[in-house]
């Protein structure tokens, strides 16, 4: 039997279309995940450990600093509270050490009036102690009750009757309480004064008080001393705006002192009285989600309650681990452009010779108009310093760059060279079209019969001559003599053009003594005439300056002609400074007049690198500026090749 063969499947241009679209993307994609570069190998190494190192050291961080940030919370809280007990503590130590002072004064007074014969400086003696003591130390009152039988008992401001049944509310209980033992109490909405009138000014009061027993049972007295509540109320106030209380209770459970005064008087839960008797300064307790510390305080069965919320706790800790959470992602952003910085300066030789590279590839094109000096070089290290691979192939490549840029500077020097000629020539003939242009223009002026014109400008064009053929085997001249020639020729010129310019030149004295180039002047100031003037009825001006400054000769040539726009400025700069090699064909003439002064002008001046100095605005005319060294002609022998 016979197997035929199926026949091929057939799908849609489209389908196909889009197969191939796949493997295309798969391929790419592919590519590109198989072959990363260089760089982007070392930059994911780097990240990758930094990344790993980073996130571990964040993990132990973070599972350890929740509890330790609440511990140390807890911590800040014992201090705190330590530091309140303490201040409440010694304002406590003072009522006693003043009712010790107290009860030797009523006892001693006490004692001179047993045998009730009255004593008025005893009893002001006592009073006066007493109130010292109550102003000395800002006590709110301090108040003695004594027998009947005692001269002063019935005083009413200091020293009161302890038999009259309008004394202080307390006196039941100083009745019973022990003799000779301090006692403490806390007294809310308490009136003073006491007797003496009606209106009476409500307090908060804690008082410490004591009964003593004397010799007598009828001598028997107490006093007491007493502050405001407020006093311990600013003690226990945080003023920080957070949930932590601290305040004072008594051993009952009773709210003693608060920053808050509705709570006074109030009871604590029995629950929570309970349950603080398991805390103490360091150790807090937990009751409905509120952390307890207590601070028993000395010389009294009342302690300090110090409570703050969980929630405020584990806000705290969630605070601090955030912190740590965002400076672990300030320190990745920081490590990753610190990894990105290294692992550039890893790869900074081959960035370097890549951007060589780059930046040579237009100069091997001759344009136009020039072409660019390679200025930049892979860095090398020292000598005695082993070269790697990329070091060995860097040096290779310098001794490439600078052998074409000998070559590029061969062309400069062999450009240079016809320029000089040029201007040799220049000095034996002048220009031909200079010499053709005046004839012209005097035979125009005698054509028009003006004859005082063609007759000015043959004089000025003679003594042109005889300037140029003088002495025209030496390369080095006066200023003089070349300020001679420049204003010859632009005498002519400002005839030849009709008067559309004018000219000024101003000198310091004896600036024409010193010794310059010869025709160095002569063509800065012809391209002032020959690309500066307008052309329409706008008057052009040229102003030259020689002045001194300091040890240099400035010179200063301006006009407010056409100028030049920032691109011909610069590519002019680049060209004087040596920067652009221009073309043997079809550069410039000007460009070369310049590039042949600047060359010649280097030795005469003070800073070799910048010869010629252009600033130029477009429509607002032209400054040039040469700075020349104050040379006499004796000085010059040894630089004028001429005169070896």
């Amino acid at each position: 039997m016979l197997m035929r063969k199926a026949p091929p499947s057939r799908r849609s241009p489209e389908a196909l279309v889009g197969t191939e679209m796949v493997k295309v993307y798969r391929r790419l994609m592919f590519r590109g995940l198989r072959k990363p570069s260089y760089y982007q190998r070392l930059v994911m190494s780097h990240l990758l450990v930094l990344l790993l190192t980073v996130s571990i050291m964040a993990g132990f961080n973070y599972a350890f600093s929740r509890d330790q940030q609440s511990e140390r919370m807890l911590e800040m809280l014992s201090y705190s509270g330590q530091q309140t007990a303490s201040s409440i503590e010694a304002r406590f130590a003072q009522m006693k050490n003043v009712s010790e002072m107290v009860r030797y004064t009523l006892q001693q007074t006490l004692n001179e009036s047993l045998n009730k014969v009255p004593r008025p400086q005893t009893d002001a003696d006592a009073m006066s102690t007493i109130r010292t003591l109550r102003d000395s130390f800002q006590f709110t009152d301090i108040s003695a009750w004594l027998p009947s039988s005692f001269f002063s008992s019935g005083e009413g401001i200091t020293f009161f009757d302890i038999s009259a049944p309008d004394g202080r509310p307390q006196k039941p209980q100083v009745l019973s309480a022990t003799y000779n033992k301090l006692c403490w109490m806390a007294l809310n909405n308490y009136a003073y004064p006491f007797m003496r009138f009606s209106s009476y000014k409500r307090y908060n009061i804690i008082t410490c008080f004591m009964r003593v027993s004397t010799l007598s049972v009828s001598g028997s007295f107490c006093f007491f001393i007493d502050i405001d509540e407020k006093e311990l109320a600013v003690l226990l106030d945080k003023s920080d705006a957070t949930p932590i209380e601290q305040l004072i209770v008594s051993a009952q459970g009773q709210v003693l002192a608060h920053p808050d005064r509705t709570h006074l008087g109030q009871n604590l839960p029995s629950e929570l009285m309970h349950a603080l008797k398991a805390a103490d300064s360091k150790h807090p307790v937990m009751f409905n989600r509120i952390a307890y510390l207590t601070y028993p305080l000395d010389k009294t069965d009342w302690s300090l309650v110090v409570s703050v919320p969980e929630a405020y706790l584990a806000s705290i800790s969630l605070t601090s681990t955030n912190g740590l959470l965002i400076a672990v992602i300030i320190s990745t952003a920081v490590a990753v452009l610190v990894s990105l910085i290294i692992s550039r300066q890893l790869m900074r030789k081959l960035l370097v010779m890549s951007g060589v590279i780059r930046s040579i590839e237009p100069t091997f094109r001759l344009n136009e108009e020039s072409f660019t000096m390679i200025t930049t070089k892979i860095p090398v290290p020292p000598p005695d310093q082993p070269p790697d691979v990329l070091d060995e192939l860097a040096l290779v490549f310098n001794k490439l760059v600078d052998r074409l840029n000998g070559s590029m500077q061969s062309a400069l020097n062999s450009s240079l060279a016809q320029e000089k000629l040029r201007y040799q020539l220049l000095r034996a003939k002048i220009n031909p079209h200079f010499l053709y242009n005046m004839l012209d223009s005097i035979k125009i002026c005698n054509t028009l019969h003006r004859m005082d014109d063609a007759n000015f400008m043959l004089s000025k064009l003679a003594a042109f001559y005889r300037l140029i053929l003088r002495k025209n085997d030496l390369d080095i001249i006066t200023i003089g003599e070349e300020l001679d020639i420049v204003r010859l020729y632009l005498e002519m010129e400002v005839i030849s053009h009709e008067h559309a310019f004018s000219f000024t030149l101003e000198a310091d004295p004896d600036v024409e003594l010193f010794s310059i180039p010869r025709f160095v002047l002569q063509p800065l100031v012809e391209n002032c005439v020959t690309h500066g003037l307008p052309g329409d009825a706008k008057l052009m001006t040229i102003f030259i300056s020689l002045r001194y400054q300091g040890d240099a000769i400035r010179i200063e040539i301006r006009d407010d002609g056409l100028g030049m726009d920032d691109v011909m400025m610069d590519r002019l700069m680049r060209v004087v400074r040596g920067e652009i090699v221009l073309p043997q064909q079809g550069g410039s003439t000007a460009f070369y007049g310049l590039i042949n002064v600047s060359a010649r002008l280097k030795p005469y001046v003070m800073d070799p690198t910048e010869t010629i100095h252009y600033d130029s605005r477009l429509g607002q005319g032209t400054t040039v500026v040469v700075n020349l060294k104050q040379l006499l002609p004796d000085d010059l022998e040894e630089n004028d090749p001429q005169r070896r």
